[in-house]
């Protein structure tokens, strides 16, 4: 860089710089649901959320099919956070049962 020439291709190029996405598997963004209190958020929802967002189709970027394995993108992490806090009622622990005696 230092030299005329290095001088002169660092102005005419700009490196890229190419950046691997975090990604996680299903399992795992089940996991982090139930961490952050959505107990009742498990394999069977994620599977009825994505297919009712269309979550594969390529537009949105949520996934990826590696191997044959499918790896969800921070997005969709996002996606799913939302519809676990807005449905609280659906995906937080069990209401406590009210007792009477």
């Amino acid at each position: 860089p230092d030299a005329v020439i290095g001088a002169a291709i660092n102005k005419q190029h700009w490196v890229v710089k190419a950046v691997e996405k975090p990604k996680w598997r299903a399992g795992e963004i089940v996991a982090t649901m139930r961490a952050e209190g959505h107990v009742r958020f498990g394999p069977h929802q994620h599977t009825q959320l994505w297919k009712k967002l269309d979550g594969k189709d390529p537009k949105f970027n949520y996934c990826t099919e590696l191997g044959g394995q499918w790896f969800w993108y921070e997005n969709w992490l996002k996606v799913v956070r939302e519809e676990c806090q807005n449905h609280a009622e659906l995906y937080g622990p069990v209401p406590e049962m009210a007792v009477t005696a």
